[in-house]
């Protein structure tokens, strides 16, 4: 578990890492997503995600959530291995 010092560290280099990301953002939905692979690490890919309706827990009714990119991260094998996975 993570304190909220670390998670607030963890949250503001996600937001630097996807603002640079969103610069190799697709412009266009035919084109394939941006790409970064950092060697012997892994890959961040940029997608988009679509809108799409939720369920609210809360309130049991739908929702609308709209359409956002994201970042995924893929961990490279050589990674892996060195993390004991």
């Amino acid at each position: 578990m993570l304190s909220k010092d670390e998670h607030d560290i963890v949250k503001v280099a996600a937001e630097l890492l996807k603002r640079e990301l969103e610069e190799i953002a697709p412009t266009s939905p035919d084109e394939k997503p941006g790409k970064l692979v950092i060697y012997k690490f892994g890959s961040f890919i940029v997608k988009r995600a679509k809108e799409r309706q939720v369920v609210n827990p809360a309130a049991g009714g739908m929702v609308t959530v709209p359409e956002r990119t994201a970042v995924r991260f893929s961990a490279s094998k050589t990674w892996l291995k060195s993390i004991g996975k």
